[in-house]
């Protein structure tokens, strides 16, 4: 038995003692160090998830997967992302990136950050984080630590009674600069001690850990840096777009009013019959060129997400009658065969969004057409159950040319025709069908077609409804009223009295001598001013029962005369008087803010004289008549 002596049981006491704190401090140390870089890298992936689906928004927003598998081609600096997938709401995956051939093993941890697009989720980027490295790492670190403890604690049992003090002094300040670096987050901190090597090697260690968490840090604030400029240049992108489509609407649109107007006021003259063809074609070709330009701001507001639909009740009958005439004299014209029927089981009335349904069916039936040179085109309407939704059916079958079945997957597709040839027999933009699906999906319905090549083609479409009670009243007295006014008079334009006064605000010369004759038609004499500072002189020194307000004027533009005008009446001038906008920006966003200030309906440039017409029936009343029941 060894003889036990006070120098060895002092060596053997301080060896354990320095042993337990040796193995107490790295174990604090490779745990807390293991934990900061497990944390830090699932932060820093969550900090990436998060700036992906930022510039993610634009792509899903607008249905571009490959603007998305390019974002996402960009997680390939970062080694630690292994995976990522980007799904729409409901409607599966969208993109798509994983790392083809990982050095290592991998131990992945999902992240996941919603899309949102002005509060509203559009989709969900998941990122797989690999922590293997950081559990590979811990492990290494902790057999280093354990050869490190065993060494220590020989050494403290060989020096302890000269060395005890040398060596529990820098394992204090590594265990202090570790604490520091933990909770201050400064990895610029580097432990320094030369007293002892064996600890000056694991403060070496942790320099090193310390370094590569920095250098991390660093390039993880410049891809942040990166990420921020691509997301403020995509959106401002979005911004520059949609500005300019505005603009390039409203430069179009005004002079196309003094176009259409013009020729809408000049065919009711007496002309030749050559002339009457030749405005006819003028008027034709202006009718085609703005077509064009409410496809391409449709289908920007699409994009951009910013449509809106409204709700209100509309007669499915009357809209049948509506395409019905637009059509009629094209398939008279190419002595087709125009049929519509709608069945019994639909309502007279229903809710919805009427305009956004008739544009569906005027390009269906409209390419139907354009497509079929001999036969028929017939429309169907029906109303089916499916649960406790009532759905309104489409249906609009032709006889003409059909569709290849390698063209059926692309058809919906944006700016896609089915005949790219010089020699093509129809036009078009392309955008049509990609728009009225995004229409029919917009409002909650489905839209699809069969098709074979020279067998003709059906196209379909359902659309949810809503019964609403037709009101009995509502604008009956306005309908007699107009039509006793037209038995007394026999010109069309002798509708109203001359004495009715009208206010037009209107800054453009063509534009004011466009709306004068158009008034002068209905027999109306209106006051016309240049600008909105002269609009509200004029409604202060007169009675008026309506006021047509130009958007975009000098000295002082519609909106704000539309403000002080709606002041003056709560003030009790003029209450009774109604004010229309008139614009070149055809937006639905622009009709809403410019209802919301007081309007009571929106005329966008070129005026049509049947809409104007309409207006005109329903907002002058001769003020001893009035609506009991709206």
């Amino acid at each position: 038995m060894a003889t036990k002596t006070i120098l060895r049981e002092s060596a053997s006491i301080v060896a354990w003692v320095t042993g337990s704190v040796l193995g107490v401090v790295l174990l604090t140390v490779l745990g807390l160090s293991g934990r900061q870089y497990y944390l830090s890298t699932l932060d820093q992936g969550q900090t990436i998830a998060r700036l992906a689906a930022e510039n993610l928004t634009a792509a899903l927003a607008f249905e571009d997967p490959q603007t998305a598998d390019i974002v996402l081609q960009t997680l390939s600096t970062y080694e630690y992302v292994v995976e990522a997938k980007v799904a729409r709401v409901d409607r599966g995956v969208f993109a798509g990136y994983v790392v083809k051939n990982p050095q290592f093993e991998q131990l992945a941890v999902p992240l996941t950050e919603k899309i949102v697009l002005d509060n509203e989720v559009l989709g969900e980027l998941t990122l797989w984080v690999d922590v293997w490295p950081t559990f590979r790492s811990g492990l290494l670190w902790a057999v280093f630590g354990v050869v490190c403890w065993v060494i220590g604690t020989f050494v403290a049992y060989f020096l302890a009674r000269k060395f005890y003090e040398q060596i529990t002094r820098p394992i204090a300040n590594l265990s202090s600069l570790m604490a520091t670096v933990s909770e201050e987050e400064d990895y610029s901190q580097r432990f320094v001690d030369d007293v002892i090597e064996d600890v000056n090697k694991l403060g070496q260690a942790f320099n090193r850990m310390l370094t590569m968490i920095q250098d991390r840090e660093e390039r993880l604030r410049r891809a942040i840096n990166d990420l921020e400029e691509a997301r403020d240049s995509a959106q401002a992108a979005v911004r520059s777009k949609s500005a300019f489509m505005a603009n390039m609407s409203h430069e179009i649109r005004t002079p196309m009013n003094g176009i259409l107007g013009m020729t809408s006021l000049i065919s009711r003259t007496d002309m030749t019959e050559q002339q009457t063809r030749y405005f006819s074609t003028v008027e034709d070709s202006a009718q085609s060129l703005l077509l064009v330009i409410d496809d391409l701001l449709d289908f920007s507001e699409l994009e951009s997400g910013r449509m809106a639909l409204v709700e209100e009740p509309y007669s499915p009958k009357e809209l049948l009658a509506s395409v019905d005439t637009f059509f009629s004299e094209m398939a008279k014209e190419k002595a087709i065969d125009l049929s519509i029927s709608m069945q019994m089981n639909v309502p007279e009335k229903v809710l919805g969004d009427a305009r956004r349904v008739r544009q569906v069916l005027l390009n269906l039936v409209g390419n139907a057409l354009k497509f079929t040179e001999k036969g028929s085109v017939a429309v169907t309407v029906t109303q089916r159950s499916e649960g406790p939704a009532n759905l309104l059916r489409v249906s609009v079958t032709d006889t003409g040319i059909g569709i290849a079945e390698s063209k059926h997957s692309q058809l919906f597709s944006e700016f896609f025709q089915a005949d790219f040839s010089s020699t093509r027999r129809v036009g078009g933009t392309g955008l049509g069908l990609a728009i009225s699906k995004r229409l029919v999906n917009l409002m909650g319905g489905t839209i699809d077609f069969h098709s074979r090549l020279d067998e003709g083609s059906t196209f379909w479409f359902e659309v949810p409804i809503h019964e609403t009670v037709a009101n009995p009243f509502s604008r009956s007295l306005r309908s007699a009223v107009k039509q006793v006014a037209a038995e007394d008079y026999k010109e069309e334009h002798a509708l109203f009295p001359a004495e009715t006064g009208v206010l037009v605000a209107e800054d453009s010369e063509v534009n004011q001598l466009i709306i004068k004759e158009m008034l002068g038609l209905y027999g109306l004499k209106p006051d016309i001013v240049s600008n909105g500072k002269e609009a509200v002189t004029a409604f202060e020194n007169k009675a008026y029962v309506l006021v047509l307000m130009d958007i975009q004027m000098p000295v002082m533009d519609g909106v704000e005369a539309t403000r002080q005008i709606k002041e003056l009446q709560g003030h009790g001038v003029n209450r009774d008087c109604a004010i229309v906008g008139l614009s070149a920006h055809a937006t639905r966003g622009d009709r809403s803010k410019y209802l919301s200030i007081g309007m009571v309906d929106y005329l966008t440039k070129p005026i049509d004289l049947a809409r104007l017409k309409r207006m005109l029936d329903e907002f002058i009343v001769p003020p001893d008549h009035q609506t009991f029941w709206q």
